[in-house]
């Protein structure tokens, strides 16, 4: 018999959706620094707290999801507080694992999935925006390692 007092599947993905979203809406319109730290800051504790609900349900990954979630949360914080570049790429690296947890629950969710419901598209377009989020937090602990990730290397012949 299922549990009457469990959520929704379509609620933790609506809170999921909503605090993506927040990406796209709110960062591209704020001013530089400091505003935009903070704000991506806040952005980044809303979407682990809707990340961590929508891991928790899952009996399996919660004893490694909610720790993951309180520990990634922690780091992302302390390289706010405490500047260095150790503790920034380590939380950003949580944060890619947490949010690549997050998205592997989301496709194990759609494959199960019996029919189309609103819980499915809700599920689906968050893993897509999870899958950007992903792709631009590995990108931007490439680009600090590497001055030209994409490039060959060559000069080209027409820019000299």
């Amino acid at each position: 018999m299922p549990n009457s007092n469990a959520t929704p599947p379509s609620r933790r993905f609506t809170a999921l959706f909503l605090s993506l979203m927040l990406y796209i809406v709110v960062y591209p319109v704020l001013p530089e620094a400091p505003v935009r730290g903070t704000v991506f800051l806040a952005v980044n504790t809303v979407i682990i707290f809707a990340g961590a609900w929508v891991l928790g349900q899952n009996a399996k990954l919660a004893p490694i999801a909610i720790p993951l979630a309180v520990i990634t949360l922690a780091m992302v914080w302390l390289a706010t507080l405490v500047p260095g570049p150790a503790i920034e790429y380590t939380g950003r690296t949580l944060l890619a694992v947490f949010f690549v947890l997050t998205t592997v629950q989301l496709v194990l969710y759609l494959v199960r999935a019996r029919s189309a419901n609103m819980a499915t598209v809700l599920a689906s377009v968050c893993g897509y925006l999870m899958i950007a989020i992903v792709y631009a937090i590995a990108y931007g602990i490439v680009d600090e390692f590497v001055l030209a990730p994409f490039s060959s290397g060559m000069v080209d012949a027409d820019a000299s």
